[in-house]
């Protein structure tokens, strides 16, 4: 913290990192927050005919120590998982796996009704040392998953969570045991509207507002 006192500005994740920093004697005034990563994505394809029935989308590292809670999931929905680290031989009969993309590559390759933010060995809560940074953090793969136009799930006690639910654009659980009927309850109507609200703030992040918006703040 010692570098960020010395610093003329401080973009921080979020409000609620924001406040951490404060805590530890960073000065508010020269704090923005950032509200969420921008994610640009070369020759853009729009997603069309998604439904709220479509798989439960992961990507990214699917490693024990981060993601062990694929291994403990409950039967529904379905997962499709794209990324690395992954144990084939440990697969749930839910879950389809895709192997890893390039960067540029995954946007297009992504199929599914929602993109799941979560962290941990457990499906209950986030649980463990990444569990517990998702307090706090925006993920790259929540700008990642919006940016390529799918709804969020994201855990309740997530810092994301405030986002996700202010502007609309998914749903927030307490445990991925809570999720199918959270999207049972969800009119298609509802979902179709996840959607619009996706595709809007997708726009944004494709375009780098969120960056250039928390730079021009500073600047000030």
């Amino acid at each position: 913290s010692s570098l960020l006192k010395v610093a003329d500005g401080v973009i921080a994740h979020n409000p609620i990192m924001k406040s951490v920093l404060v805590d530890k004697g960073i000065v508010a005034d020269k704090i923005v927050s950032l509200s969420i990563f921008d994610y640009l994505i070369p020759n853009f394809q729009e997603k069309i005919g998604l439904s709220k029935n479509q798989p439960i989308i992961v990507a990214g590292n699917l490693a024990q120590e981060k993601a062990g809670y694929l291994y403990a999931l409950p039967e529904e929905p379905a997962y499709n998982l794209y990324g690395v680290g992954f144990d084939e031989s440990r697969a749930l009969e839910n879950e389809t796996y895709f192997g890893s993309f390039l960067p540029d590559e995954l946007p297009v390759a992504l199929e599914g009704g929602f993109g799941l933010v979560w962290d941990g060995d457990s499906a209950e809560t986030c649980s463990g040392v990444f569990g517990e940074y998702l307090r706090y953090n925006n993920s790259h793969k929540a700008s990642l998953y919006l940016a390529s136009g799918f709804p969020l799930v994201v855990w309740k006690q997530s810092a994301l969570s405030r986002f996700v639910l202010e502007n609309g654009c998914g749903i927030a659980v307490e445990s991925l045991h809570d999720l199918k009927a959270t999207i049972d309850y969800l009119s298609d109507e509802d979902y179709q509207d996840l959607v619009e609200k996706t595709k809007y703030i997708g726009k944004k992040i494709r375009d780098g507002f969120f960056l250039t918006n928390a730079l021009n703040k500073l600047s000030k």
